[in-house]
Order: structure tokens, then sequence, then C-alpha cells
């Protein structure tokens, strides 16, 4: 089950733990176009860490890293690095116009953009490079990613649970979105409740096709996920792939 306390632990040292536990276990299922992205624990740490190290030559501990993408394997893997390298991820939705989208990359401070070269129709690279200006480098996925998991010498820096994991902007009004910040402690308790709440463990897959710019996606089912030490299976929400996924994953 997933009662194992409630450590001093961070986001990175749940997932060092976990891959430490469960090295051969599926950790991470990506089942989209054909292109499955399949990884145990181990391997999903070891990624982790390689985009970590990455992602330090272009931001230090603590700036602000946005991710603007549709849910997909390399979105969970971006956000266990940047916990790992002590970089507050700011996951924006990818399908916020062009007005909206500057707001959020100029009022969250960004030093690095990571996103997609589309989403759907939407040539969403050139939408964020639009909102970003000049000053803010933009890696897209489908052009950088080899580049970000090629394995590199350094050490990552010590993170405090107590220090901000992500800022998540959210509405809830008519107004302009507000930043929300969210520690360490905060993503890791929230997702062990919600992991002990519906009774997940690692019998079972967490088949999760929540937005993974939000709390439901990127709380409750990554680190919910995490907590039981069972398979995660994300995927953007399409309702014939997700029943095809519950079926062929074994969802818990």
């Amino acid at each position: 089950t997933v009662h194992r306390g409630l450590a001093a632990y961070t986001v990175g040292d749940l997932l060092r733990v976990t891959a430490q536990q469960q090295p051969d276990r599926t950790g991470l299922v990506a089942p989209v176009a054909g292109e499955e992205l399949r990884l145990t624990f181990v391997e999903l740490l070891g990624q982790a860490e390689n985009v970590a190290r990455a992602l330090l030559e272009v931001c230090k501990p603590g700036e602000h890293l946005g991710l603007v993408t549709a849910n997909r394997g390399e979105g969970v893997i971006v956000q266990f690095a940047a916990a790992l390298a002590g970089i507050v991820l700011v996951p924006v939705n990818p399908m916020l116009r062009a007005r909206e989208l500057g707001y959020v990359v100029e009022h969250a401070g960004l030093s690095a953009i990571i996103t997609s070269a589309r989403i759907r129709d939407d040539e969403l690279a050139v939408r964020v490079q639009e909102a970003a200006g000049d000053s803010i480098p933009v890696l897209v996925f489908e052009n950088d990613w080899d580049g970000l998991l090629t394995p590199r010498e350094g050490n990552l820096p010590v993170v405090s649970q107590d220090s901000v994991a992500q800022i998540q902007f959210t509405s809830g009004s008519t107004g302009s979105p507000k930043g929300v910040t969210v520690t360490h402690y905060g993503m890791v308790v929230t997702g062990h409740g919600f992991a002990d709440r519906i009774g997940l463990t690692g019998g079972g897959a967490w088949v999760n096709p929540m937005p993974q710019f939000h709390t439901a996606g990127n709380v409750l089912g990554t680190i919910g996920a995490l907590w039981a030490q069972a398979p995660h299976v994300v995927l953007p929400f399409d309702a014939d792939d997700t029943v095809r996924a519950v079926d062929d994953e074994n969802a818990a």
C-alpha cells in the first residue's frame, strides 16, 4: 500500500526511493501515436537525472522553467528532472491563446521554455516562441529531446522539501490567471493522500489522461502513482485511447 510514512521527501527523493525499491517495475508508459514510451522506475530515474543536468545548463536552481505541452511521457520526465535540479516548473495550458500565453510568460519570470512542435493542427512552438520573444530560450521536444537525454557529468543540487517545486496558473474567476506556488512537500503529501484515499497500489496501473499542466494530472496522478509504486500511464484525453489503455495496462 502507500503507507510508507510521510518522510521529509522532495519529489526527487520520492522518485529515488521508488527506483531503489522497485527498480524493474514499470514506472511510466505513454502509449501514443504508435510510438510507445515504456520505462521501469530505475530507467525513469536515470532519464530524469540526465535531463536534470541538461536543464541546469539553461536554468539555475530556483529559476523558472515553462513547460507548454499536451500530455506526453517526456513531459513527466521533465517534471521529475526539474524537481531533481531544484528548478521551479511552470506547467502551462497549451491551448492558451497568444495574449494569454504572453501574460503567463511575463508574470512567471521564465528563464527557459520547453514545448511541443504542435498540438492538434496548431503550430504550438511558433506561438510559444512569439510569446517568449528573443530573450527566453525555447526548446522543442521534437528537435531537442535527444540532446536533453544525453548523459552529462556533475552532481545535482540538494533540494529542500520546503522549496517551491511548481507555479501553477489558475483562474477561477473572470480575471487574469493567478500564479500559485506549490512546494515539494505540498506535492508529496497531496499525492500520498490521493493514492491512499482511492486505494491505489502497485498491483494495477494508473491511467492518467488528466492535464499535466494541472494539479489533477501532475500531482494527484503523477505523484500518487509514485507513492503507490504503480505504473503511470499518461496520455492526452481521447475516449478510445483511454479505454484501450485501461484494458491494455491492467488499470487499477
